[in-house]
C-alpha cells in the first residue's frame, strides 16, 4: 500500500480503512485521491505495482483501490459522487 503525504499509516491496527472507489489505472487515482484530499479526506492507494508502468486495466492488474479511514467513508463517497457527476 502506498501512504499519502497525510494519509492513515499502513499497519496502525487503531485504524480501519475501507475501499471507497476503484480506480482503472494510475492517473484516476491520483485524480480522485487529489479530489479527496482537497476536502480533508486522508486517503492510500493500494494496488498492483505493474499499475506505475502500464496505463491501461487488463482483467483488473492496473485497478487502484482508494481507501479512506471507515469514518470518512460517508463523506467520501459523496465528495467522490460529486465529482463524477460535475466532471462532464
Amino acid at each position: 500500500m502506498e501512504k499519502s503525504r497525510k494519509g492513515p499509516r499502513k499497519g496502525d491496527p487503531n485504524i480501519k480503512l475501507v475501499e471507497v472507489w476503484k480506480a482503472q489505472g494510475e492517473t484516476e487515482a491520483q485524480i480522485i485521491r487529489s479530489v479527496l484530499e482537497g476536502d480533508g479526506i486522508e486517503s492510500m492507494l493500494s494496488g498492483e505495482s505493474v499499475r506505475l508502468t502500464h496505463g491501461i486495466t487488463v482483467d483488473g492488474l492496473a485497478e487502484v483501490k482508494i481507501l479512506v479511514r471507515e469514518e470518512d467513508e460517508t463523506r467520501a463517497r459523496e465528495v467522490i459522487a460529486a465529482f463524477v457527476e460535475n466532471k462532464d
